[in-house]
């Protein structure tokens, strides 16, 4: 299990002070929300519910305490998390802390969501001061730096209230001008999206049905 440092167990523990933060900028989980998978001849369509809308606050610094949940992020920058190079200025270094406010609906407290991300660079993933899982070695230090693209693992976060939450990120994309100049790759921050537990069945059957037709599609082609 992750360790985290010890300032930022003392912070969390001494910050009592709530931060109000616009309605507008909560993300709501509800029943409405997530995936909605279908198969229409060999087409998938998988439409997960998308936090990459403009709510996300963005620091381009590294502090822990930037996790902590009453922290006040009420003058951070508003941001979408798949932010591009047209995006950011010279004060983004290669690392940044992102957080997101949320509330789930009455009817998913309680329920398991299956969260999943996708980047290019390393993220390290908190809910409330606590942390969940990282992906890759998060590092403002190239050398230090991981990459890993989680884009096919999910994970999972039960919240048992309807109250507001913040699911905080510190993100590391070094590379990213690398990237822009040898991929046309454009994107440097990260994807979020979500589904409910009970639909991971459906996408699991879903991603083997396309893999059995481009199997059997392969082999007709080649034979």
């Amino acid at each position: 299990m992750k360790k985290l440092p010890l300032l930022f167990m003392i912070c969390t523990l001494s910050f009592r002070i709530s931060y109000a933060i616009p309605d507008s900028l909560v993300y709501r989980i509800n029943s409405k929300s997530g995936a909605n998978i279908s198969l229409n001849g060999v087409n998938l369509h998988i439409d997960e519910s998308n936090t990459n809308e403009q709510r996300w606050l963005y620091k381009p610094a590294d502090r822990y305490l930037f996790g902590v949940k009453n922290y006040d992020d009420s003058k951070w920058k508003i941001i979408s998390s798949d932010f591009e190079t047209g995006d950011i200025d010279s004060s983004f270094t290669g690392i940044a802390w992102l957080r997101l406010h949320y509330k789930v609906d009455k009817e998913l407290a309680g329920t398991s969501l299956m969260l999943n991300m996708y980047h290019n660079g390393a993220s390290e993933i908190y809910n409330d001061n606590k942390y969940i899982i990282s992906f890759g070695t998060v590092s403002a230090s190239a050398e230090k730096e991981e990459n890993c693209n989680p884009h096919d693992r999910y994970f999972q976060l039960v919240v048992n209230d309807t109250l507001e939450h913040v699911l905080a990120v510190r993100y590391s994309n070094t590379n990213y001008k690398k990237y822009a100049e040898k991929y046309d790759e454009e994107k440097v921050g990260f994807s979020l999206k979500f589904l409910r537990f009970n639909q991971m069945e459906s996408l699991q059957k879903a991603g083997e049905y396309v893999n059995l037709f481009f199997t059997g599609l392969s082999l007709f082609l080649f034979a």
